[in-house]
């Protein structure tokens, strides 16, 4: 048996908010505006239900884009990123 691994370069990059910040604090507060947000009268089926769903991930995403920040990878370490232990760490994984 053969298994094929084609070489395909992936493009990432993390991004991290610092714990106990002022942009954690913003983070949170701006989730916890959304979840407040929400108008849960109407959900009446699985469909309306996976929508609401859909658009709290995508509110979240870019909230965390908007209060996080780029970490950049660590040259002297073979290009692994070093982060303190007390950071939240988001990693975006693309093909391009």
């Amino acid at each position: 048996m053969k298994i094929s691994i084609l070489e395909e370069y992936i493009k990432f990059r993390k991004y991290t908010i610092i714990k106990d910040s002022n942009k954690d604090s913003n983070f949170i507060s701006d989730v916890t505006d959304l979840v407040k947000s929400l108008n849960t009268i109407h959900i009446n089926s699985i469909e309306v239900l996976e929508s609401i769903v859909q658009k709290v991930a995508d509110c979240t995403d870019k909230i965390w884009f908007k209060h996080s920040k780029l970490v950049l990878p660590d040259i002297q370490n073979c290009g692994r990123t070093i982060t303190a232990k007390d950071t939240w760490i988001f990693t975006e994984i693309s093909n391009s």
